[in-house]
């Protein structure tokens, strides 16, 4: 839905909509026993709980029978690069990446290249095909078989956080930059984490769970989680990963509870500040260099003429809205640990277009960040 242009509150309601749609079976007369030995049999025959029906025409009404994902969209228009990921179910199951930049980019010889080509097929491929195989779920929606290219399903129990996936494409894509400006992991909801205690008497023989099937599903769901991928970030300043505590788990089709998820997700205040911090950051990361003229080198220091612009023109809605609330906030540029004071109305910082620029003459700098202090004043970070 992203890739065609729709904001985040339709979005939403459309997500809760399809949801309630996609969870549902042929109403069949309920007989002891019988009735759920016939929807046994169907389940194990369709190969998924639910008939795939639903969700199929539900994603050819929103993304198009025929448009497919290098076709032109708002995220190409805005150069976005989005890349879906399923898996593949041959023997030795494999993640594969559908994306919308055609997959350009060097990667790692070494360990194969993920990515589907045209020459593979995938240039062809519908969207709402590839949507409807990354939705593919075991145990509920069988796997899509596409055309001349594979059969798949969601690649959930292989890569359920695809953190490191999204790392990797980032460095094969922009092979000259270091690592993201930032990293952002987007929760479904976690349970509270119960501890074990040391020396805690275990306790077997009485459910099922306790026994060898129910541990290996308990460590099935828990390898899901991908917590060691979160670990490994954890201590990357530029890794953020929002995720709410829920009461228990709720299972995949249990649409009766969405609305209320939701609802608690708003209302959630441990979350709250992590949200700013990001908000500012992004807010930030806005902002950019690009010197005017080649620097010269002065005192041990590279020096010239530059000027800080904004990816944000000012065609666009959200613009004045963003210069107003800096405005506000006194927010105010440090270059390299010194303040650049900006008066953000009139030519201070707009050109002839109304676009943002304020001109600066000082040390390169590469870092940039948005803070704000104890009063409340903003200060956008400028670093070497």
């Amino acid at each position: 839905m992203y890739n065609q242009g729709l904001s985040i509150e339709k979005c939403i309601e459309m997500y809760l909509e399809f949801a309630k749609a996609s969870f549902q079976n042929e109403k069949i007369p309920w007989i002891p026993f019988a009735t759920w030995l016939f929807q046994l049999a169907r389940s194990y025959l369709r190969d998924g709980l639910y008939s795939p029906d639903n969700v199929e025409t539900i994603l050819k009404t929103v993304l198009g029978p025929e448009k497919t994902f290098l076709d032109c969209s708002y995220a190409s228009e805005i150069g976005a690069k989005l890349c879906v990921l399923v898996a593949t179910t041959l023997k030795n199951p494999c993640f594969r990446l559908f994306t919308n930049y055609n997959g350009i980019g060097r990667r790692d010889e070494k360990h194969g290249d993920s990515t589907m080509k045209p020459e593979e097929g995938a240039g062809r491929v519908p969207l709402w095909e590839i949507a409807r195989a990354a939705s593919a779920a075991p145990f509920y929606f069988p796997p899509r078989h596409i055309h001349d290219v594979g059969v798949f399903q969601d690649a959930g129990l292989l890569e359920n956080d695809p953190t490191a996936t999204a790392i990797s494409e980032a460095t094969a894509i922009y092979p000259s930059i270091n690592q993201p400006d930032m990293i952002l992991s987007l929760g479904t909801g976690h349970p509270k984490s119960e501890i074990a205690t040391l020396g805690e008497r275990p306790i077997y023989g009485k459910t099922w769970k306790q026994r060898a099937l129910g541990r290996v599903i308990d460590l099935l769901w828990e390898k899901t989680r991908e917590k060691q991928a979160r670990r490994a970030l954890a201590t990357n300043p530029r890794y953020h990963r929002l995720d709410h505590e829920m009461d228990k788990d709720y299972s995949l089709d249990d649409v009766s509870h969405m609305s209320e998820l939701k609802s608690r997700v708003e209302s959630d205040t441990n979350i709250s500040p992590q949200i700013d911090v990001i908000a500012r950051e992004l807010i930030a990361k806005l902002f950019y260099l690009e010197l005017i003229d080649l620097p010269k080198r002065f005192q041990g220091k590279y020096r010239g003429q530059a000027q800080i612009l904004c990816s944000i023109l000012s065609v666009d809605t959200d613009f004045e809205v963003m210069i107003q609330r800096l405005g506000s906030q006194a927010a105010c540029f440090y270059v390299n640990g010194e303040p650049v004071p900006v008066l953000w109305r009139g030519t201070d910082i707009l050109d002839a277009g109304r676009n943002f620029r304020k001109r600066k003459d000082s040390t390169l700098f590469l870092e940039r960040r948005l803070i704000k202090e104890k009063d409340g004043e903003g200060k956008i970070m400028i670093e070497r």
